[in-house]
């Protein structure tokens, strides 16, 4: 695994700050974990920290990890599991669609 984790419990959300060279599988992988943390934590909202992680994001990544993370989330409609919330930090140039 090329990225790893560290998951803090925050009031009322989890925190799950990244570090490492970005990996498209890792990533999938990790916001997987977070949702079913925060299923286990009864929490609807998690923040996940990109800015520590170095590499460059290909733009087909990008997708492929929206549409992933759209997928998890119609997965749990179906299922009847509460919708958790995310929020993503990051730093230029990772987040940045142009670079």
């Amino acid at each position: 695994m090329r990225l790893t984790t560290e998951i803090r419990l925050e009031k009322d959300y989890l925190y799950i700050r990244i570090l490492g060279q970005f990996d498209l599988a890792d990533a999938k992988a990790i916001l997987e974990d977070s949702l079913r943390s925060a299923d286990k934590f009864n929490l609807t909202r998690i923040l996940i920290d990109y800015r520590e992680i170095g590499g460059r994001i290909p733009d087909i990544d990008r997708y492929e990890y929206g549409m992933h993370h759209a997928q998890l989330i119609q997965e749990r409609i179906a299922r009847g599991l509460p919708v958790v919330r995310a929020a993503y930090v990051g730093s230029y140039p990772l987040f940045d669609s142009s670079h």
